[in-house]
């Protein structure tokens, strides 16, 4: 009954005396229940933006995660290259001194 007495009103000005009497009219259970549905609604919403939050979250752990392995590889990859590079200067230093020696 209720929800027809708002159809009425439907083109109604939302703060139109219609509207405050239809609205009054609604037991106060009624009025009560739609409360409680609208909290668990919004109760439901906010866990399921968590839940969102949480996952995009998990999701940019795992890409930082993969991002770091890759730099400490290429990073151990370069230390590995310069040793070989530092080594063989010193081999080459080290024919120089003894070609000028010699």
């Amino acid at each position: 009954e209720e929800w027809k007495a708002m159809e009425l009103n439907k083109g109604a000005d939302p703060i139109s005396d219609q509207l405050k009497a239809a609205i009054a009219e609604i037991s106060p259970e009624h009025a009560k229940n739609m409360e409680d549905k609208a909290a668990a609604a919004r109760s439901r919403m906010f866990d399921s933006a968590i839940a969102d939050v949480e996952k995009r979250n998990d999701q940019i752990n795992v890409v930082k995660q993969d991002a770091n392995a890759k730099l400490t590889a290429k990073i151990k990859n370069l230390e590995a290259s310069l040793r070989k590079k530092e080594e063989d200067l010193r081999r080459a230093n080290n024919t120089i001194d003894k070609n000028e020696s010699a």
